[in-house]
């Protein structure tokens, strides 16, 4: 009778605190910055961390950008310090609004280098990264004609070839066309396959995903094959010229793209986009940063592009 007693009071006892899913709070800085080996104009998005407790998940989240901050990186040699502006960018839906944005005009990454980024704002720690620059890759046809004649295969083959340091890769064609009166060109990306009804038609279309660069890979040293259903470039010639129906349309260009990510980049990539279930509550999805004392990533992605003339009557 004293036993059951005192598990009654043990039990009541165990209960008296109030029960929270949340840590304690710490004000953190979220730093995201992906330098573009391909460009000299490089941009960081530098962010701040807010309390659970001041966050309703039923409203938009709160506006946490950070102004005043000092961006910096520096490559061993040079430090390339980076400005506060806005810049505006659209919603998807056709409206447009500003952001915040830190940007610099000069910084050209390069292979064989390694880039440590430093972001220091009032009332936060100051957190640090550090990347290798990524080598350059390449991209060629393995047969020029088939450009200009794709139905005299039942493939287009690509020919890739990464850098040493390169995590992951994505390659894609694209047909560059122009129209008359109209000072802009146009491109359009190439599916790798597509699904066609009874009758034909193109019913679904499969474009080229991030592919990872397992340990077996010999991309650094040789050519890989990729290939591209000649079924599904035709398609994309066809839609162009049903999207300008009764309008000359000049083709100029297949153009080959090869880009090229490093493991921070591609870690924070899959971790965020491989996890489905959006309708369910997971427990086990991991959380990645390589930001010290705070949160976000960055990371380097490199491009490298070839182009072939077209015949402008495709």
């Amino acid at each position: 009778m004293k036993k059951t007693a005192f598990v009654i009071l043990f039990l009541f006892a165990g209960c008296s605190d109030d029960f929270s899913p949340n840590g304690e709070y710490q004000k953190r800085l979220i730093v995201y910055a992906v330098i573009d080996g391909s460009s000299s104009t490089q941009m960081v998005r530098v962010y701040s961390t807010f309390s659970p407790d001041a966050y309703d998940p039923l409203l938009p989240s709160p506006n946490s950008d950070v102004a005043n901050a000092s961006v910096k990186i520096v490559d061993g040699n040079v430090s390339y310090i980076f400005h506060d502006t806005l810049i505006t960018v659209s919603n998807g839906s056709g409206a447009t609004k500003q952001v915040r944005a830190y940007v610099n005009y000069v910084l050209q990454p390069i292979e064989n280098k390694t880039y440590v980024l430093t972001v220091f704002a009032p009332g936060y720690d100051t957190v640090k990264s550090a990347i290798s620059g990524v080598f350059p890759g390449d991209i060629i046809p393995g047969n020029i004609s088939l450009f200009s004649k794709p139905a005299t295969e039942k493939y287009i083959p690509i020919r890739v070839s990464l850098g040493s340091n390169a995590k992951a890769y994505l390659a894609m064609i694209s047909l560059e066309y122009e129209i008359p009166n109209d000072s802009v060109l146009k491109v359009k990306e190439v599916p790798v396959i597509v699904k066609k009804n009874e009758s034909g038609e193109v019913i679904q279309r499969f474009y080229p995903k991030i592919t990872f660069r397992d340990a077996s890979s010999v991309l650094s040293t040789s050519y890989e094959t990729i290939t591209f259903e000649s079924a599904a470039y035709t398609s994309v010639i066809s839609d162009i010229k049903k999207e300008h129906q009764g309008i000359t349309v000049k083709f100029r260009r297949a153009i080959l793209t090869l880009i090229q990510f490093d493991n921070g980049l591609y870690t924070y990539y899959s971790i965020t986009n491989a996890f489905g279930g959006g309708s369910t509550i997971r427990l086990d999805e991991p959380d990645y940063t390589n930001i010290v004392n705070g949160f976000g990533v960055f990371g380097m992605m490199t491009k490298q592009e070839r182009s072939y003339g077209l015949p402008s009557d495709l």
